[in-house]
């Protein structure tokens, strides 16, 4: 299956791979968000935990960049789904897109779902 991978400036101010969507995805699975811990996302990126610290300020904003990453992916394959397509067409596009990035991407979709136990109101808007 496809995995979402960031790339994200982090509070260092560099370019990093964030492995840490990737992996925060997979201990979310098992876990959920409240019960996964930071030392369980640096573990499974095979990072310290103060990478992980030093690209997010806490758990919630690598959920935060996780979300925004991958609905920017499913935004931009919306767009290119419908370009210049009459309104019936369209929508049996976006459908048959999300359906596809459903599939593509599982782990995200499943990491999105309310019964993931992600965050709510965290207080942080974009």
């Amino acid at each position: 299956m496809g995995e979402v991978r960031a790339t994200t400036a982090g509070r260092g101010g560099g370019q990093t791979p964030n492995s840490g969507c990737t992996s925060r995805r997979g201990a979310d699975r098992r876990a959920g968000f409240s019960a996964t811990t930071v030392d369980d996302i640096a573990l499974r990126a095979k990072v310290a935990k103060g990478t992980v610290y030093y690209n997010f300020a806490s758990k919630t904003a690598l959920f935060e960049e996780l979300l925004r990453h991958g609905i920017g992916l499913l935004t931009d394959a919306f767009r290119e789904a419908v370009a210049g397509l009459p309104p019936r067409e369209a929508v049996a596009a976006l459908v048959r897109t999300q359906l596809e990035y459903i599939r593509r991407y599982q782990a995200f979709a499943r990491c999105c779902s309310p019964r993931c136990g992600a965050p709510t109101g965290s207080g942080s808007r974009p």
